[in-house]
């Protein structure tokens, strides 16, 4: 069972899958339609679950799941996992590779590699006044209130403290 995504309770459990490129209108209403298709059947051995989705800043594709209401497990979870597979192979997304992190400035998104991250700090092509958008988080609450961190308070943080001490 669907519900919209601003309706979840905080507590609900939440994955953000980040594109490595900004989907097109028509991808995003393709991916809508089909990941609430799968949503609608998906469930946790045979008890249904209580689920949203929705797509921001054309790149972030986020399922959650009330879990109040009934529990993913493994192999639901595992069944969602191959759905957004299918997803990120159809449409060339990289939704996968958690080697690569969102910045957000001069109201850009911009992609980087954790590889030349703190080269691209210390060459300022990553300002101070950039935000950094964390996919780790967990839950509703999470994700409405540290989703989107100013990056002098999150992990980032360090590379730009290196900079000051130089």
């Amino acid at each position: 069972m669907t519900t919209p995504f601003d309706l979840m309770p905080d507590n609900a459990r939440v994955w953000v899958y980040q594109s490595q490129r900004a989907l097109t209108a028509d991808e995003q209403e393709t991916i809508t339609k089909n990941t609430n298709a799968f949503l609608e059947q998906w469930a946790a051995h045979g008890k249904e679950l209580k689920t949203s989705f929705e797509i921001r800043d054309d790149r972030f594709l986020i399922v959650a799941v009330d879990e109040s209401f009934n529990q993913a497990t493994g192999c639901s979870i595992d069944a969602s996992v191959a759905f957004m597979k299918a997803i990120d192979t159809e449409y060339q997304l990289d939704l996968f590779d958690r080697t690569k992190i969102a910045f957000i400035f001069n109201g850009q998104i911009v992609i980087e590699s954790l590889s030349t991250l703190k080269a691209k700090v210390e060459n300022g092509e990553i300002p101070s006044s950039a935000v950094l958008v964390n996919n780790s988080v967990s839950s509703k609450k999470e994700l409405d209130e540290d989703w989107k961190q100013p990056v002098l308070k999150s992990w980032v943080s360090r590379y730009f403290k290196t900079l000051q001490q130089n």
